[in-house]
């Protein structure tokens, strides 16, 4: 569904409701306000969306008014939420030869993976796992680990692109983030 199309069907389900344009936003996202003097209403649709991100029918105008600047306020700082994350992520990264970054991700269980970044080409870097100085506590399949650098456990990672904040999207399921040198806490199950 185009756009456009998107815009008649938002357009429609207003006029339905004699609803008229109260309000727009950059990103596409749009609201309607109408309905009667005993049944105000407001009508939302966030981003490119057509499903409805708001419909409300209210007792007072000054309720709906109310609820629509704040809903108006709410996605204003949203688009600029978007906007410094976009900004963040298009800055250069700042890794370097030796740096180490960490995974922490699982399922009823916590994976940790240490990585070291042996060569950065421009945008690009490329990275080896490393092996882990692991303790467990006295609980049992779980405890703490860290980075043993330069003791490598897997093949060369080619050609990953880090974002600004340095973090390097490794699979589907994991991100390596910049590792501060404190033991990162694992579990196992079974």
């Amino acid at each position: 569904m185009t756009f456009d199309e998107v815009q008649t069907l938002r357009s429609r389900k207003a006029e339905a409701h004699g609803l008229a344009v109260a309000g727009q936003f950059e990103d596409g996202s749009i609201f309607f306000t109408g309905g009667t003097a005993e049944r105000p209403l407001f009508l939302a649709f966030a981003g490119r969306r057509s499903k409805a991100a708001a419909f409300y029918s209210f007792k007072t105008e000054e309720a709906r008014n109310a609820y629509a600047e704040k809903w108006q306020a709410d996605r204003v700082q949203a688009l600029e939420a978007t906007k410094a994350r976009k900004a963040e992520a298009r800055k250069p990264h700042s890794l370097k030869v030796g740096d180490v970054l960490y995974t922490s991700w699982g399922y009823e269980q916590t994976n940790v993976e240490f990585y070291e970044v042996v060569s950065v080409r421009g945008s690009v870097v490329d990275l080896r796992e490393l092996q882990q100085d692991r303790t467990e506590s006295g609980i049992g399949m779980q405890g703490e680990c860290r980075a043993l650098p330069g003791q490598y456990r897997a093949g060369l990672i080619v050609g990953k692109r880090p974002t600004g904040a340095n973090t390097v999207r490794i699979d589907s399921c994991s991100t390596a983030w910049p590792w501060d040198g404190r033991p990162k806490s694992w579990s196992s199950y079974a």
